[in-house]
């Protein structure tokens, strides 16, 4: 007879650890199943302050629900080579670039001025050369002031060197600092170009952005030395030099 009541009081504290178990369990939310045998949302109506007279009626709705219509959201149109603010650079750059292209025959006006030949190579390589001091530098400075001081404040210097060879003395030491202003502010438009690209063009079209924009700059140095070389046989090199100037900015 002891076995049998330790036995059932035994089960019955294992039945009710088990509902406990499963009360504990159940799911805090009603699942989807629940939800749909509820009622729908109904409108109810409320006494005012003032009474039976003055009804404010009270209308279940989901939030963030207004009276007036809400405008469909539109998908903002996706960028490509045919945009108007593309082609405006692509012929800025062309531009630009022809304009510096033409200075390839400065050595020969320098040869003209009866300049030594390793001086023309001096004053020639120098445009070059502030490049590789100047990139290191130039990269986080786009990043933090942005690409459109590059870009303008690199052709209004291109063309500022453009004319002070007009007017210079074709020396070793003005001409070096006159190509030395014109290789910086070449290196700011080139790299402030095709930065102003990369963050255009979205992510999957970057390379054909790239490409498209890249005919520009060869289109330059097509037709930019045919230009210099009839504007030095049938004015002289003054009218290269404000022309090239004038085309740069």
């Amino acid at each position: 007879g002891c076995h049998t009541i330790s036995i059932a009081s035994a089960l019955r504290k294992t039945n009710s650890r088990i509902f406990l178990l499963g009360e504990n369990t159940r799911p805090l939310y009603p699942s989807e199943r629940e939800l749909a045998t509820y009622p729908p949302p109904t409108s109810t109506t409320l006494p005012g302050p003032k009474g039976d007279r003055d009804l404010r009626r009270v209308i279940s709705r989901p939030p963030n629900m207004t009276d007036k219509p809400q405008k469909p959201i539109t998908r903002e149109r996706e960028r490509g080579v045919t945009d108007f603010e593309f082609l405006r650079a692509n012929f800025g750059n062309l531009l630009v670039l022809t304009g510096s292209v033409m200075f390839v025959l400065l050595p020969e006006y320098l040869q003209s001025q009866s300049m030594e030949k390793w001086e023309i190579g001096l004053v020639d390589g120098s445009f070059w050369f502030v490049s590789i001091f100047v990139q290191p530098w130039l990269g986080p400075r786009l990043d933090k002031d942005g690409r459109k001081i590059f870009l303008c404040g690199g052709s209004l210097l291109m063309a500022l060197a453009a004319t002070s060879y007009a007017w210079l003395p074709a020396d070793l030491i003005p001409m070096v600092a006159a190509r030395l202003i014109h290789g910086f502010g070449f290196a700011c438009y080139l790299t402030a170009s095709w930065t102003w690209v990369a963050d255009y063009a979205p992510a999957h079209r970057v390379g054909e952005m790239f490409g498209v924009f890249g005919i520009s700059g060869l289109l330059s140095g097509t037709v930019g030395p045919g230009i210099a070389e009839i504007l030095v046989r049938r004015y002289g090199y003054d009218h290269l030099f404000f022309y090239g100037a004038g085309v740069m900015f």
